[in-house]
């Protein structure tokens, strides 16, 4: 919910500059699909059917992990490409 939350305070201001500027569309974007795959498979989770749990949790979990590496990588991306 708390993830739901602030996609919602980035997606006007953020990602509108961030399209606009066209820098760092490729982690910025990566980092989109992830958020869309954890907000699904989270539904999926509360939701889903129970025959499909264990794969939903598994998918959940690496792709939290591996959109927390991106979200870190973009962030020292953009500190090092301020002039």
């Amino acid at each position: 919910m708390v993830a739901t939350m602030a996609l919602g305070s980035v997606l006007p201001f953020h990602i509108k500059a961030g399209l606009k500027s066209k820098r760092k569309l490729c982690s910025g974007l990566s980092q989109l699909a992830f958020l869309a795959t954890l907000l699904v498979s989270g539904a999926l989770l509360y939701y889903g059917p129970e025959e499909i749990r264990d794969a939903v949790i598994t998918t959940h979990w690496v792709i939290g992990l591996a959109f927390f590496g991106l979200f870190l990588l973009h962030g020292v991306y953009a500190k090092k490409s301020l002039p």
